[in-house]
């Protein structure tokens, strides 16, 4: 990704596509579950598991941007980035409630 005509590096998240793979195969057993007319607590509880599950890795993701990029804005002397960082990450915190 460039941003302002300078080359930015940002963290891989390769190792989450297999816990993304069994989330997806958690959806298609709701799906399945909806259409086999199943109880309405046990398709809510695998809902829930899903939701938990997606929240596992957004948790993982976020941490990997505070430790990576926001570390890195940090490292350098722009207050400017620095401070838009505190911002990107004030609005996330906000978002993932």
């Amino acid at each position: 990704m460039v941003a302002k005509s300078k080359q930015v590096q940002h963290p891989a998240h390769q190792e989450h596509l297999p816990h993304l793979n069994r989330v997806k195969g958690q959806i298609e057993g709701i799906r399945n579950m909806i259409q086999q007319q199943r109880y309405c607590p046990d398709i809510l509880i695998q809902l829930d598991a899903a939701r938990a599950s997606i929240r596992a890795i957004e948790l993982k993701i976020l941490d990997k941007h505070i430790s990576c990029c926001v570390a890195d804005a940090f490292a350098k002397p722009n207050l400017k980035e620095q401070q838009q960082k505190i911002t990107e990450i004030c609005k996330i915190i906000r978002k993932l409630k």
